[in-house]
């Protein structure tokens, strides 16, 4: 729901001509806001652990969505965590390691994590890197049920703590720290690392250090009825339900003999045998997909 709100605020913000926000700052003490960026009487108050989106900057003041404060810090980059449908292909800076520009091909559902100045980040599946936004020409939408189950997947925090880290290198800066049992949005994967959005940070972490829900690999359909969704790849192991005719399920991974499918089903994960199930996509390969125990 939370990716849904803030897409719609973006959307909306669109739709009435408003800007979008070229940075965001944290607010560590009360700080006065300003009906101008002189100082006067104030406003309002931005009140410490604000995160504060930045529209304008006029000299060391910054204009907010009520008013004028003098900017605390240098921009970061504002979280707007949307999503947007490209109007035209695109090339992309990566966001980490020396790698050239890669494209992004028109009518793509990308991610929009964040913006800075005229930049913007943006991921799919498989890229995440930068562009400037007079050239992304996004059309701005809600995520589709697919960018929600093939790009994206929730995580926890299953230590004591983890850093965030500027980008997937273990001698990168680190700028924050999740604690034991936070949550999480994985946005992109690469190799043992994930980019992760945490309320209005996002950051590199290391995936081995959170217990993850997996994304989806392809969509299937059953191909027969009262088919036991079980808790494991067994069939001794214990019934969760049972999956009517044609019901459609995703699927997450197989079994190391391929001869189960781990599976979601209304928002429950378990195991089919893979015979009961038809693939909707004829390209998917069976034994491309992950393996889990």
């Amino acid at each position: 729901m939370t990716v849904l709100l803030i897409s719609f605020y973006v959307w909306m913000q669109i739709l009435v001509g408003e800007p979008l926000p070229i940075g965001q700052v944290q607010i560590s003490n009360f700080t006065p806001i300003y009906a101008a960026p002189v100082y006067s009487f104030p406003i309002d108050r931005a009140r410490s652990g604000d995160i504060l989106w930045i529209y304008e900057v006029v000299g060391d003041w910054g204009r907010t969505d009520t008013g004028w404060l003098l900017l605390p810090q240098p921009l970061q980059p504002a979280v707007v965590s949307s999503t947007a449908i490209l109007d035209q292909t695109i090339d992309i800076t990566p966001a980490y390691g020396d790698a050239p520009s890669e494209r992004i091909r028109r009518q793509t559902e990308v991610g929009v994590l964040a913006i800075i100045d005229d930049q913007a980040l943006l991921y799919t599946r498989q890229q995440v890197g930068w562009v400037t936004l007079a050239n992304a020409d996004l059309i701005w939408s809600d995520p589709s049920p697919n960018f929600a189950d093939f790009v994206e997947n929730v995580g926890y925090v299953q230590v004591e703590q983890t850093p965030l880290y500027e980008t997937p290198d273990l001698n990168a800066e680190t700028f924050g720290t999740l604690r034991l049992g936070k949550q999480v949005r994985i946005v992109h994967q690469v190799d043992e690392w994930g980019l992760v959005i945490a309320d209005s940070m996002y950051g590199w972490v290391q995936l081995a250090d959170f217990d993850q829900l997996p994304r989806g690999y392809a969509r299937g359909t059953m191909t027969a009825g009262d088919v036991n969704f079980r808790s494991a790849p067994t069939t001794n192991s214990r019934i969760l339900t049972v999956l009517a005719y044609q019901a459609p399920i995703l699927i997450l991974g197989r079994s190391q003999n391929e001869s189960w499918f781990h599976i979601r089903s209304n928002g429950v994960d378990g195991w089919v045998s893979a015979q009961f199930v038809e693939l909707d996509d004829g390209s998917v390969v069976v034994a491309d997909l992950p393996v889990f125990d």
